[in-house]
């Protein structure tokens, strides 16, 4: 486009040279504002897990960052707010939110791990009734929770982690586009030299057949193709990642259009587990 737009320039045509930069900017400027509500959705994930925790230490509470969190710390929770960390409730029992982790609709009541028991070491094998996540909002009760990951490492930094990865993976579509890319724009240009020198050949002027090579420079522009594709995708998974959906690269995007049926096994990924009375029928 910089080419053919100083060809224009060069032909005098200033305003359809002025016109191809502006076309050419306005489509720059749309894939950045779609890579900015990227990461504003990516951002807003982060926003989940609250900054700060109160740790319990010798005998003592205070407020901490999350990122000072260590193993084992006791971390209190306080009602209605968000769990700072990801670990084992040991003392105090309520119901939690983990609708922005798990997507359940419905609170999961949590209740201590016996404080005569030991805790394993293979969370697999730790009932769910006592476990906790960061991000997810405590009830209307006391939490004190046994913090078992670092902040770089609960479930919702993994699940950061898996957005940023997935929106660099390529798809198909955009492999495609770069390997076509790589020979379609030299092939272009090459084609735009003879053209330019068409005037040897046929009987015309050295200005008219710099005009059609510009022409030609202008409807052959791979800038299209080039910015077109990753905006798409990475929209799509920016999008997805906002309501909750994690899409794990290009492929698996791409893939959704070939879908025929869905299956669901998890009771309240449809419904909300909200009754809500919609109509009456007198009877008399």
């Amino acid at each position: 486009m910089l080419v053919a737009a100083a060809g224009a320039g060069i032909l005098g045509a200033w305003a359809e040279g002025a016109l191809l930069l502006f076309l050419f900017s306005l489509g720059h400027a749309l894939e950045h504002l779609a890579m900015d509500r990227a990461r504003k959705s990516i951002s807003a994930l982060a926003d989940l897990a609250p900054r700060m925790a109160l740790v319990r230490r010798q005998g003592k509470t205070r407020e901490i960052p999350v990122e000072e969190l260590q193993v084992d710390d006791i971390v209190l929770v306080k009602p209605n707010s968000k769990i700072s960390a990801d670990g084992i409730v040991v003392k105090g029992s309520g119901a939690v939110n983990q609708a922005p982790i798990t997507g359940e609709s419905v609170p999961v009541e949590k209740e201590p791990f016996p404080s005569d028991q030991r805790i394993p070491s293979d969370e697999s094998k730790l009932p769910d009734r006592h476990k906790v996540f960061a991000g997810t909002i405590n009830g209307n009760s006391v939490l004190e929770v046994r913090v078992r990951r670092r902040s770089d490492d609960t479930t919702l930094a993994r699940l950061i982690q898996l957005v940023r990865e997935a929106e660099t993976q390529k798809s198909p579509t955009q492999r495609f586009s770069d390997r076509f890319e790589k020979y379609f724009v030299p092939s272009v240009l090459f084609v735009v030299v003879l053209l330019c020198f068409a005037f040897l050949v046929i009987d015309e002027p050295f200005s008219r057949s710099f005009y059609r090579a510009m022409s030609v420079l202008v409807a052959a522009s791979p800038c299209a193709l080039a910015i077109s594709t990753p905006s798409a995708v990475l929209s799509g998974i920016a999008r997805a990642a906002r309501d909750g959906v994690l899409i794990k690269g290009g492929r698996p995007l791409e893939d959704l259009g070939n879908i025929k049926a869905m299956a669901f096994d998890k009771t309240g990924t449809l419904t909300k587990g909200k009754p809500v009375l919609t109509h009456t029928w007198p009877i008399d």
